[in-house]
């Protein structure tokens, strides 16, 4: 299967991706192993697997697994690959990395407009981001009502 999960037991945990991979933080959606390795991700993560991309991104971000090491602008290319795909985690990424100006130029306009796409798709932790934003003058005049809806 295309977009299996590594192991062999991952049936249901992908059924359950494939109704609300919205809502499930990205390492309960796939996890690496040593037996998985770093190559077996980047392997379904080339072939198309939108949850492998999100686990290389955060493979890359933090510089974790098999002789990776911390490379901000890769991160961001595979965030761009699944968001492409519809991924709101990676979506919900983007903004994030706008947000603090990680492998990008800080950009809160860019930030604003990733967490928004993630939040019109139903990804719970995109609003608070936005509101985030709101509340603390980031990219926008302060407005602590609006950072509280």
């Amino acid at each position: 299967m295309d977009d299996q999960l590594p192991g062999s037991d991952n049936t249901s945990k992908l059924s359950n991706l494939k109704n609300n991979d919205q809502q499930t933080p990205t390492s309960q959606i796939y996890t690496t192993t040593p037996a998985d390795g770093f190559s077996e991700t980047m392997a379904k993560a080339g072939g198309g697997n939108k949850h492998a991309q999100v686990a290389l991104v955060d493979m890359y971000r933090d510089g974790q697994g098999v002789s990776v090491s911390r490379d901000d602008t890769k991160a961001m290319d595979w965030c761009l690959t699944a968001a492409a795909q519809g991924c709101t985690i990676a979506q919900n990424n983007i903004g994030s990395m706008f947000d603090v100006g990680q492998g990008v130029l800080q950009d809160y306009t860019k930030a604003l407009l990733w967490y928004f796409r993630a939040a019109e798709q139903g990804y719970a932790a995109a609003p608070c981001n936005m509101g985030s934003m709101y509340s603390n003058d980031r990219g926008m005049a302060q407005d602590e009502a609006k950072g509280m809806e």
